[in-house]
């Protein structure tokens, strides 16, 4: 499990650019309450490429999603059950989530970006 401590906005930075040099590539946002998501979700069209994707906002709780035009997401999620049957190549989880819930779900939703070499 490689893990590491940074900024909202430079994980962020990072989860954009694996979307726009991926097709299909799916990035996931755990986050503890609402107003966290509301944060994520501001940073995050604040950091988008305009002419590259779109906001779409699903619901007015939680659930966020930000679609390219490659077919990559980027979606914000709570730490609850609704994570189940989710699948993502990359995972941003705020640092309130407990590891519990990242061993219970998290770690089953990460698919794995093979490369040939």
């Amino acid at each position: 499990m490689i893990t590491e401590e940074i900024n909202l906005i430079s994980a962020l930075n990072k989860q954009i650019d694996f979307c726009l040099s991926n097709k299909n590539y799916r990035c996931g946002v755990i986050v503890s309450t609402r107003e966290k998501a509301r944060i994520v979700r501001e940073v995050l069209s604040n950091l988008l490429p305009v002419p590259n994707s779109v906001v779409k906002l699903t619901s007015p709780i939680y659930d966020s999603t930000a679609r390219f035009d490659n077919g990559s997401i980027i979606r914000i999620l709570p730490s609850n059950e609704s994570i189940r049957g989710h699948k993502f190549n990359g995972v941003i989880i705020e640092d309130e989530v407990s590891k519990e819930f990242y061993l219970n779900y998290v770690r089953f939703a990460l698919l794995p970006i093979w490369a040939i070499i």
